[in-house]
């Protein structure tokens, strides 16, 4: 099982693959027609996740209403060739799940969280689970850690 998680952008979409062992098999930012492509190729038994827009009462201008836009053709293509739905999280949820509050939680923070859990990245000879891991694509791990999470503790709940 394998899970691809997407944190989509106007131009450019952070994302990883990793197994539920959370062991990192392929990360990057790439254009929205290559996350397509992507989204469009990823084999079976994958779930996918993605980062989902919410309005927090501030004025927000070309930039969100693009994302919002991709978001929602990257939800179609996953759709359209996997008949599954996609699971969509909310950021807050990512820094309440990773750091256990929202107020004063940013990039690098959910960053620190994601090494203590996954590694450190390593050097080129001696690379680490998160080698090759930077910006979006750790947004996009944020979401996936979340994920997992969350269907962890539904399964200990049961």
């Amino acid at each position: 099982m394998k899970l691809l998680a997407i944190d989509p952008g106007s131009e450019y979409s952070g994302y990883v693959i990793i197994d539920y062992n959370r062991k990192i098999i392929d990360c990057g930012k790439v254009d929205n027609y290559t996350m397509l492509e992507i989204v469009s190729q990823t084999h079976e038994n994958t779930t996918c996740v993605m980062e989902k827009i919410a309005c927090y009462g501030q004025a927000v201008g070309a930039y969100v209403f693009d994302t919002c836009t991709w978001s929602g053709r990257l939800l179609q293509r996953w759709y359209d060739v996997h008949q599954t739905e996609v699971h969509m999280i909310l950021r807050r949820e990512v820094k309440m799940c990773l750091c256990d509050k929202i107020v004063g939680i940013n990039d690098a923070v959910i960053r620190r969280c994601l090494l203590d859990i996954y590694g450190e990245k390593g050097t080129k000879k001696a690379p680490g689970n998160t080698y090759g891991v930077s910006a979006d694509a750790f947004a996009a791990l944020g979401v996936a850690e979340t994920f997992l999470q969350r269907r962890e503790k539904s399964h200990v709940e049961q």
